[in-house]
């Protein structure tokens, strides 16, 4: 009987002692947790920081400062990835994840902090395959390239920018190489913007998505042309200056964290949010819808940065998921919201009264119409809702070729301009209309394009979702409330930060994956009644 008792007494002891080192070993790992937090939280401040760089080369920066621009992003870029890549963070991060396999060794960590560990484990997989010399030089090529994409398209001149663009793509096809990647060199590239996005999936959306645009596009062109003249009038750069601002307060984006300015391509800088995010827009006085689709589309991508959780600063669920869901936000408040009926019986008389002689004629029904006008542009941010997911297959097209190494850059304004004669039936006078419009090959951001129509496919299934449970949302947007929908976006996708991939987020709202049938849909409802098909 003692010999049992003293087992017993044992064996309790030994079981006390596994518990007690256990709890000692998650107590530990949770200080690792911490240290490494507090690194991310480090690196990101580092982070905003260049992004304040880079916002001011795009708003305030004085020309003759490009090559100072230059060095001092690619020393900012280097040490942030120095910095995350290092040993010290490895180290911290491979006793909480498997780096190899992604299983989660910190056991007792809470929900929020395994989805932390395993978008941290993601980035620094990315990281740790470019080398830091390659960081830099890609930070001062890019830099350089984006003053000499400026110049040209002010000197419509490709040749000026093409060797520099030569430059840029041949980084990016290293990059990927890099990377690493499955069946083609562009799912590398894709990957960073959209996670698990593949030439594959893209191909098969847009294979579905391109002939149905085509088709609508048709049947609105045998339609009588809607007028809209009256939007190309002259309208005071201050006045639209104060409407930038009043957008904005609609819109319900506080001023205290945010602010506004112009720049040549209208974008939106998240420097550190929620706290800081720059939105910029063009005004062009005889073209107010320049200005007020800038605001609202730019807007929208505020109010993801403004609504991401400020506990989680410096972490993963702190950040947006990916580019085309944000891209879904600002798409549905300047499309789907800003050029909807409901909106405009709020807004219009707003409008008439700030711009008195060139709206006072115009009736509500044909300022709608005007604003909805399809009209194939050479222009992809002026573009219409019909005619924009066309630009953005053209720009998917030639990418996808570049690194396929079918085509070449000195190819791409014949290839461009080919494909907008057949896609939308115009062929662009210039090279500052047709290949040279946009700013982003200058900044490497190749895989970044087909992000803007999969965010218009998201906005569509999203809203969709919406309206279902809030049947009543026309009469909030009439009455000019438009927290309900922002209050809806921030519970559903903005406050996830990346706890979901994509994929599972759009499930998780709608019940299904993305698709390309509630654009479609959507777009053949509204123009159908515009244009009596």
């Amino acid at each position: 009987m003692l010999k049992s008792c003293v087992f017993i007494v044992c064996y309790i002891t030994l079981f006390q002692n596994i518990l007690c080192a256990q709890e000692n070993k998650q107590e530990t790992m949770q200080k690792t947790y911490t240290e490494f937090k507090n690194n991310a939280r480090k690196i990101h401040t580092l982070s905003s920081m260049e992004s304040l760089l880079s916002w001011d080369q795009q708003t305030l920066m004085p020309p003759g400062a490009a090559d100072d621009r230059a060095m001092q992003l690619k020393l900012q870029s280097g040490t942030i990835h120095q910095e995350f890549t290092s040993d010290t963070n490895k180290r911290l991060l491979q006793q909480l994840i498997d780096l190899q396999t992604g299983r989660i060794l910190f056991t007792s960590a809470t929900e929020e902090q395994k989805a932390n560990l395993k978008e941290w484990r993601r980035d620094l997989l990315h990281a740790t395959k470019l080398p830091n010399a390659f960081v830099q030089e890609f930070a001062e090529i890019t830099s350089k390239a984006q003053e000499s994409w400026q110049k040209a398209r002010n000197n419509n001149s490709f040749s000026q920018f093409q060797p520099d663009l030569e430059k840029v793509v041949e980084l990016c096809r290293q990059k990927a190489e890099y990377l690493g990647y499955k069946d083609h060199p562009y799912n590398a590239l894709l990957d960073l913007y959209e996670p698990d996005l593949t030439v594959q999936k893209l191909d098969a959306l847009f294979s579905r998505l391109k002939p149905a645009l085509i088709d609508l596009l048709q049947q609105i062109q045998k339609r009588p042309s809607i007028n809209n003249s009256f939007l190309f009038q002259s309208y005071s750069k201050t006045d639209q200056w104060d409407l930038a601002h009043k957008i904005m307060e609609v819109m319900t984006i506080e001023k205290r964290y945010t602010r506004l300015n112009e720049s040549a391509h209208p974008f939106t800088s998240a420097i550190s949010p929620p706290h800081d995010v720059r939105i910029t827009t063009k005004i062009e006085e005889n073209n107010l819808s320049t200005n007020l689709f800038a605001v609202l589309h730019e807007g929208g991508h505020a109010l993801y940065c403004l609504g991401l959780p400020e506990k989680y600063i410096g972490t993963p669920l702190g950040e947006s998921v990916s580019t085309a869901i944000h891209e879904s936000q600002s798409r549905l408040w300047e499309t789907i919201i800003g050029q909807s009926y409901p909106f405009w019986e709020f807004f219009y008389k707003t409008l008439q009264t700030m711009f008195p002689l060139q709206l006072q004629e115009i009736d509500l029904e044909h300022f709608y119409q005007a604003i909805n006008k399809v009209d194939p542009s050479f222009i992809r941010i002026r573009s219409d809702e019909v005619c924009y997911c066309l630009h953005i297959i053209l720009r998917y097209e030639i990418e996808k070729a570049l690194f396929e190494k079918s085509i070449e850059v000195a190819d791409i304004p014949r290839i461009w301009n080919k494909k907008m004669e057949e896609y939308l039936g115009i062929l662009p006078p210039s090279e500052d209309l047709g290949c040279l419009q946009d700013i982003h090959w200058s900044f490497g951001d190749f895989g970044y394009f087909p992000s803007y129509a999969l965010g218009n496919m998201y906005a569509a299934q999203i809203f969709d979702t919406f309206k279902r449970e809030h049947p009543e949302w026309e009469q909030h947007l009439i009455s000019g409330d438009l927290h309900q929908l922002r209050n809806w976006l921030q519970t559903k996708i903005h406050r996830q930060g990346r706890f979901y991939t994509p994929d599972e987020l759009i499930k998780n709202i709608s019940g299904k994956e993305l698709t390309e049938e509630c654009y479609i849909q959507y777009l053949r409802e509204k123009y159908a009644h515009i244009y009596h098909l």
